[in-house]
């Protein structure tokens, strides 16, 4: 009976360490400021992965627009995008898009 419940206690283990992640450029003219940390926010915040971005700046939480804006992502910059819960592959698939949307006008 032990050895049963290592065995699922391990693959029930081994299911959780599971974490998807994708690379993507930032394409936003300015970066990522206000506005697009803001859309971001809104993508992420249905899921209930946690998620992070890195780029060179550091780490985030794709759910904090703060963090977000703290990164200073600027246009051509890689960010990373990670997700890790039940709901990952769909999670890391929309907020990357949506680091890779363009949110501002084009100059004139």
């Amino acid at each position: 009976m032990l050895f049963l419940t290592c065995l699922i206690l391990g693959l029930s283990t081994k299911l959780r360490a599971s974490m998807q992640e994708k690379t993507v450029t930032v394409k936003n003219i300015n970066g990522i400021h206000c506005r697009p940390s803001s859309a971001i926010v809104r993508v992420a915040m249905p899921f209930k992965s946690s998620m992070t971005a890195q780029g060179s700046g550091g780490a985030a939480n794709v759910k904090s627009m703060i963090e977000l804006i703290t990164l200073a992502l600027h246009c051509g910059d890689d960010v990373r995008v990670k997700a890790e819960g039940e709901d990952e592959l769909e999670a890391v698939e929309a907020v990357a898009a949506a680091f890779a949307a363009i949110y501002d006008y084009p100059d004139k």
